[in-house]
């Protein structure tokens, strides 16, 4: 932790300057870079159908970002089904509101949404 406490003492900018000031600093992060990169590349050329792969995922992380409060609500009810205990999450009863009740589960099946679900191609 910084010196600063849960704020840093200073910003983010200024500590990156004066790293970057560091010619030591800097040859590392150019070796790190270029070796992340150089990785990078070979795993892609792996794999014959990379950009394919690449919109399909993009595809999986909209419809669930899309949808993030449904799957909450389903693990939720999972997680109580098998006895545990959830907090933190949206649906939880605000002070002085007894009478907010927690919408039950419902899975992207129930989406009003026209188009099917890209997590269907996964099984």
């Amino acid at each position: 932790m910084s010196a600063g406490g849960i704020r840093p003492a200073r910003t983010f900018q200024d500590a990156a300057r004066d790293t970057l000031s560091n010619p030591q600093m800097r040859r590392n992060l150019r070796h790190a870079t270029t070796t992340i990169r150089e990785k990078r590349l070979r795993a892609v050329d792996e794999l014959p159908d990379w950009e394919a792969l690449r919109d399909e995922g993009a595809a999986i992380k909209d419809h669930v970002m899309a949808n993030l409060s449904e799957y909450l609500l389903e693990l939720e009810a999972s997680v109580k089904a098998r006895g545990g205990t959830c907090t933190g999450h949206a649906t939880r009863r605000k002070p002085g509101n007894s009478s907010h009740k927690s919408p039950g589960p419902t899975g992207p099946a129930k989406s009003s949404k026209s188009s099917p679900s890209p997590l269907t191609r996964l099984s």
